[in-house]
């Protein structure tokens, strides 16, 4: 056949046609309407053209969700389910995936990844709600049989934690309010106080630390390198009663908290954390004007 402006146009038939040729002629040929593919008759089954034998791994790979959100206030990971089935042959199909991860994002197949002939596995990806990641983060998922390989994109977006540092001493710390962080919504918080910094309570009626105001679903990581101190309860004053001797006295004030957690809270704790004691009772005696010879009257 020779032609510049023409083409030869194969018979056009669906599966179920071509399936209905009674003894096809070994080398018939046609054009497969369903999947816009040209096949043959080899003799014991009808071939792609790009097929070697009848037995070749062909299969399709399907995912639940291409995409995700990693919001690590409401659960530290998410997931999607990869679906493999032959289209032909019957060998195993193995699944891995290939991803480049920062630390602290881990990914794992909740499953066996190698599928025997058509099923589904979990692919999780999981992040430390206290790793300072953020980000957009494609993983790709690769599955392979023979000589066929299919890729799919898994995309996941981690979300970034609001990241602050206290470098210097403070007295009454409250996170929400000395850093401008919404009441609403839930807030990602990386809260790291460094090495050698103190945060003291002003009085014993104070925490030392606070989350303040935040959304209660919000999660707060704590790195504390340094001291949180609550504070001391005042010792109680004595009061003279006029008697000889007063057995007892009065009670001190209780101590004070070292942190008020309102929020969620992870806590890495490298330092001191201490609520303050209560404050000492008052005990002692009295002499009620005795006359002791040669000393006298006192």
């Amino acid at each position: 056949l020779e032609s510049n402006h023409k083409g030869l146009g194969l018979t056009r038939l669906t599966t179920p046609e071509r399936d209905s040729i009674y003894n096809p002629l070994r080398g018939l040929t046609i054009f497969n309407t369903e999947d816009s593919v040209i096949e043959y008759w080899n003799g014991e089954c009808w071939l792609k053209v790009w097929q070697k034998n009848c037995y070749e791994c062909m299969f399709t790979m399907t995912l639940s969700n291409s995409s995700d959100t990693l919001d690590r206030t409401v659960s530290d990971s998410v997931s999607t389910v990869v679906t493999v089935a032959h289209t032909n042959g019957n060998q195993p199909i193995s699944i891995i995936s290939l991803s480049s991860l920062p630390s602290g994002v881990n990914v794992y197949f909740n499953g066996n990844p190698t599928i025997d002939s058509s099923g589904s596995v979990q692919l999780v990806v999981n992040a430390d709600p206290c790793a300072p990641v953020g980000g957009n983060f494609p993983i790709i998922i690769e599955a392979f049989c023979g000589n066929q390989i299919n890729f799919l994109s898994y995309n996941v977006y981690i979300r970034p934690p609001v990241q602050l540092t206290i470098p210097t001493d403070q007295f009454d710390y409250n996170l929400q309010a000395l850093n401008n962080l919404p009441s609403s919504p839930a807030q990602l918080v990386l809260l790291t106080v460094n090495n050698s910094v103190t945060l003291h309570a002003s009085v014993s009626t104070n925490p030392a630390y606070t989350s303040g105001n935040l959304d209660p679903n919000s999660l707060v990581c704590i790195i504390n390198d340094g001291d949180i101190l609550g504070r001391g309860g005042d010792g109680a004053g004595y009061n003279f009663t006029g008697s000889f001797f007063v057995a007892g006295g009065n009670p001190g004030n209780p101590g004070g908290n070292a942190m008020n957690l309102t929020s969620k809270t992870i806590l890495q704790n490298n330092g001191a954390i201490y609520g303050g004691g209560g404050g000492g009772g008052s005990v002692g005696f009295a002499l009620s004007t005795p006359n002791i010879p040669i000393i006298g009257t006192i």
